[in-house]
């Protein structure tokens, strides 16, 4: 079993990374968003914006 798969081990095993480009999407609809990814996901992601 990987060391990402143990119970406990608080380390990222997935990674979401969003591109921002423009002004069309203000800051609080964008930290909408990564709060979504994060709360829905079944495992921890690492968030790169």
């Amino acid at each position: 079993m990987p060391p990402s798969d143990t119970a406990g081990d608080a380390s990222p095993t997935w990674q979401c990374v969003m591109i921002l480009w423009g002004d069309k999407y203000g800051v609080d609809t964008v930290n909408r968003l990564v709060a979504a990814v994060a709360r829905h996901a079944t495992r921890q992601p690492r968030l790169s914006c």
